[in-house]
């Protein structure tokens, strides 16, 4: 053994994560994370452009993961609410590298995820998230 412990390959298989992220590295990085542990994702630059996409997609995606101060008019705690309400159960992570105190509260359900994350912190966020919203019925 080499003492590294391996990632399960297909985590996050069956899910689709809408990623909404302006810094292209960031994104790039998120993007290749989810998708090598076997989630589907769909990128955007503004929370306006994935709202347009989530309401034509006919599926409802597993976990929204958005920056706040993101370009555009809807900033990521304003689509937090937006999609709590058209789409309840539905959960979202919000990251920021701002004071937490500054920014608005969030809906019940909803995760602030506090900037600069990792890729561990940011696997234990999708999982806490995609388990309490992945309940079978």
């Amino acid at each position: 053994m080499n003492g590294v412990i391996e990632e399960p390959k297909a985590l996050l298989e069956g899910h689709w994560l809408v990623l909404i992220e302006d810094d292209p590295l960031l994104q790039s990085i998120l993007s290749g994370f989810v998708e090598e542990l076997g989630g589907r994702v769909s990128s955007f630059e503004t929370a306006d452009d994935a709202l347009v996409y989530m309401l034509s997609a006919g599926e409802k995606p597993s976990l929204v993961v958005t920056d706040h101060l993101v370009p555009g008019q809807i900033k990521g705690a304003e689509l937090a609410t937006m999609v709590g309400a058209r789409w309840p159960g539905l959960s979202v992570i919000v990251t920021t590298g701002r004071d937490l105190e500054t920014i608005p509260e969030l809906p019940d359900g909803m995760l602030y995820l506090q900037k600069p994350w990792d890729l561990v912190q940011m696997k234990k966020a999708i999982i806490q998230m995609l388990n309490k919203t992945s309940v079978s019925l």
